[in-house]
C-alpha cells in the first residue's frame, strides 16, 4: 500500500511538472505573437494588431500574452472594423487617366449599390466625374439599358446623409449613350466629397422616379485635382 501511495505521489508530481513545462512552452510560443501585436499597435496598424490579438485569444488562451491584449481588444476591434470598411468603400471607386488630343482625361466613377428597375429590365447606374482637357469638368450618370426622362431638363432630388438638395439635370441630345448630365457639378462634387451616402432620384423613361444610392465616403479628392 505504501508503495502504491508513493507511486501516486510521484505520478502527481510528474503531471504537475508536465503541465508547468507545457505552460512555459505556450508562453514562449505566444511571446513573438505578442511582440508583433505591440509593434502593430505602436504603428496604428489596427488590422494587423487585430490578427495578432485574435491569434492569442484563440491559440494561446490563458497565457499572460493573451491577458495583455484583452483590456484593449474591444477598442481595437472597433478600429479594425472601421479600417476594413474604409478600405471597402475606397475600392468602390474607379479612377482612370486616358490621353486626349489636347491633354489627358481623368475620371472618377462609382456604381450605385443596387440596380434600378426599368421597362427594359434591371439596369446598373454608373456615376462619373470627368475632367476633360477641352470640355472641362462634368458629372453624369449612365444606364446600361432604358433611358432617362430628362430631355428638356429636370430637377433632381439629391440626398446626402439625410440632407436634401435639388440639382438640375439634362439628358443630352444624343443617342450615343444612355446618360444624363448633372448640371451643378461643383455642388454634386462637394456632396460626394463630404458625405458617406448620397442618393439621387432619377427619372427613368416609362417607369417614373427611381433612387440610386452611392456609398460615397471612399472618394479620394486628390485623384481629381482640378475638382478641388
Amino acid at each position: 500500500m505504501a508503495v502504491a501511495l508513493l507511486a501516486a505521489l510521484v505520478g502527481c508530481k510528474d503531471e504537475k511538472a508536465d503541465a508547468a513545462a507545457l505552460a512555459q512552452q505556450r508562453e514562449a510560443a505566444a511571446a513573438p505573437v505578442l511582440e508583433r501585436y505591440k509593434a502593430a499597435m505602436a504603428g496604428q496598424d489596427w488590422e494587423t494588431a487585430r490578427v495578432q490579438a485574435d491569434t492569442l485569444r484563440f491559440d494561446y488562451a490563458g497565457t499572460r500574452a493573451e491577458a495583455a491584449v484583452l483590456a484593449d481588444y474591444d477598442d481595437l476591434k472597433d478600429k479594425s472594423d472601421k479600417k476594413r470598411e474604409d478600405r471597402r468603400m475606397e475600392a468602390l471607386w474607379d479612377y482612370q487617366r486616358n490621353p486626349e488630343k489636347k491633354g489627358e482625361q481623368i475620371t472618377a466613377a462609382i456604381y450605385a449599390k443596387e440596380k434600378v428597375d426599368t421597362p427594359d429590365g434591371r439596369s446598373s447606374v454608373l456615376l462619373i466625374f470627368r475632367d476633360h482637357p477641352e470640355w472641362g469638368n462634368s458629372a453624369y450618370v449612365v444606364l446600361d439599358r432604358a433611358d432617362f426622362d430628362c430631355w428638356k431638363g429636370c430637377k433632381l432630388k439629391v440626398t446626402a446623409d439625410e440632407k436634401e438638395f435639388t440639382i438640375p439635370g439634362q439628358r443630352p441630345d444624343t443617342k450615343e449613350a444612355i446618360s444624363m448630365f448633372i448640371n451643378d457639378q461643383p455642388k454634386l462634387w462637394k456632396l460626394f466629397k463630404d458625405a458617406r451616402l448620397v442618393k439621387i432620384d432619377l427619372p427613368i423613361k416609362g417607369s417614373g422616379m427611381h433612387t440610386a444610392t452611392f456609398e460615397s465616403a471612399g472618394l479620394d479628392p486628390a485623384r481629381m485635382p482640378n475638382w478641388n
